[in-house]
């Protein structure tokens, strides 16, 4: 008869041999490293790179468990009108100070690998002073968000907030994962494209260009009674300039305001033509100038139940350069948009064919059109339709 310490010895070739025995393995890390290659916007480079090294810069890392078990991965929550659902408990691992190793405008840090959980994201968060288009209290940037589980993966990381946006390099690589990087390239459409191995171009906008969508709120509603400082509001009054002469104005705005280096004018109009029956026609403009200079301009026509039918919707959009270049033209007739985009015509290899430059009488007839409507809300034509409401 076997002896009990052979019998020891074949029960532990057993269990090896049908898998049901395993070494502890021993956790993973991650290495992060965050390149920032791109600053723009209204956002100077000594105000960034004030941010890179301040003591108040946090890495928060978000891990989501792999399975749900109510009392340790999850807790069961009340649902309305009843019943009950299973919500997962989060692990969030805070990095600061010289946890966050930083050089230049490069930071890298290290997150260790949970038990029964993946990691979900990362951002960076750092205080910033306050202002038109920025985020407050904080600046919160996604890093990472649901990355890949292995290897060492290389991608352009880009993101805008209104007054300013930034760009860069990121690279992440498990401890496990072989030497070389594997690259995310960028598609056409977006704002990235690459220069090189370690080297990313953005897209290239007009400084002032955020401010289009930090002011919607303000030109989409009446003129304020106590409007901030540095900002004035005016009206159109009847009657309006053409193409609008004869049409009913709903929203009437601009919004003149004082930044550092000097104003912009962002204004809002919508009208509606009402004929026999049911026809119904309505434009609307949407702009932005940066002194005298347009920096993106948005119109839509549409026409409805006349002449027998509905017309497609024309739609216009248009933004230029600080140097005054044309930067985007869109102009679309229904659903069959004709997109110039000279940031992607860079690109012929990403991109493929697309549509050339507008003719500059298109587009100067464009300008032309919305120039009347800036100067009948300011008082600067001659004649009717410039009454100015401050």
């Amino acid at each position: 008869m076997p002896t009990s310490k052979h019998a020891m010895r074949w029960l532990a070739a057993l269990t090896v041999a049908f898998g049901l025995h395993a070494e502890p393995t021993q956790a993973r890390t991650l290495d992060v490293e965050v390149e920032f290659q791109h600053i723009g916007g209204m956002l100077a480079t000594a105000e960034f790179d004030a941010w890179m090294a301040s003591p108040d810069l946090v890495i928060e890392a978000v891990y989501h468990p792999l399975r749900l078990i109510e009392g340790k991965t999850a807790r069961r929550i009340q649902t309305m009108p009843f019943g009950s659902r299973l919500e997962p408990n989060l692990r969030t691992i805070t990095l600061r100070g010289a946890s966050i190793e930083r050089a230049g405008r490069t930071l890298r840090f290290r997150l260790e690998e949970q038990e029964a959980y993946r990691l979900f994201s990362v951002d960076m968060s750092v205080p910033i002073l306050d202002g038109i288009g920025r985020p407050q209290p904080a600046l919160r940037m996604a890093i990472l968000h649901e990355p890949a589980a292995q290897g060492a993966n290389q991608a352009a990381l880009a993101a805008s907030f209104d007054a300013f946006d930034l760009g860069g390099r990121l690279r992440y690589r498990w401890s496990d994962a072989p030497a070389d990087w594997k690259r995310k390239e960028p598609l056409c459409g977006g704002d990235v494209r690459e220069a090189g191995p370690d080297r990313y171009r953005f897209r290239e906008r007009h400084p002032h260009l955020g401010l289009f969508r930090a002011l919607h709120s303000g030109v989409d509603s009446s003129p304020p009674v106590n409007p901030p400082p540095g900002w004035k509001s005016f009206q159109m009054r009847e009657p309006y300039p053409p193409p609008l002469d004869g049409w009913r104005v709903s929203r009437n705005h601009l919004i003149r305001l004082d930044i550092p280096g000097g104003r912009v004018d962002r204004l809002s109009i919508y009208a509606e033509q009402v004929r026999t029956g049911f026809c119904r026609r309505t434009r609307s403009y949407d702009a932005l100038l940066s002194g005298d200079q347009f920096v993106r301009i948005e119109r839509s026509v549409d026409e409805y139940d006349c002449a027998g039918s509905s017309a497609p919707n024309q739609t216009a959009r248009a933004e230029w350069l600080a140097d005054g270049n044309l930067a985007y033209y869109m102009q679309s007739l229904g659903a069959n948009p004709a997109v110039y985009d000279a940031f992607s015509l860079g690109q012929p290899a990403a991109c493929g064919t697309l549509a050339p430059a507008p003719g500059s009488a298109e587009v100067e007839a464009l300008k032309a059109e919305v120039m009347r409507l800036r100067e009948a809300f300011l008082g600067l034509q001659r004649g009717p339709g410039s009454i100015i409401k401050r």
